[in-house]
């Protein structure tokens, strides 16, 4: 479990810096 939540925050953090770069 612990596994999957870092996996989705650190999808969320390449998600937010590609917004972020755009």
């Amino acid at each position: 479990m612990m596994i999957t939540m870092h996996s989705i925050n650190v999808v969320l953090l390449l998600i937010d810096t590609l917004l972020n770069c755009m």
